[in-house]
């Protein structure tokens, strides 16, 4: 499917079509069959904390090697 370029973001989907995130309809049934209890205290809560911590860990990574990039090449600031 081509993509659509709107405000220099890249849309892979058109007007009108149904876009489906099967992960976020699993986690609508998991909470209605076993209620919001699911989302703080069950396998839910774990797994939301689990991909939240590897995102910062990602975060960290990507910091320390830009930080390590900048600092071989002597960035500054005002470098046009």
């Amino acid at each position: 499917m081509p993509a659509t370029e709107n405000h220099g973001f890249i849309f892979r989907y058109t007007l009108k079509q149904t876009v489906t995130n099967h992960a976020l309809a699993q986690t609508f049934e998991l909470l209605a069959e076993k209620g919001i209890s699911e989302f703080y205290n069950g396998q839910l809560a774990k797994e939301i904390v689990k991909a939240v911590q590897v995102c910062l860990l990602m975060i960290m990574i990507i910091d320390n090697y830009f930080t390590t990039i900048l600092q071989k090449y002597e960035y500054s600031e005002n470098v046009c």
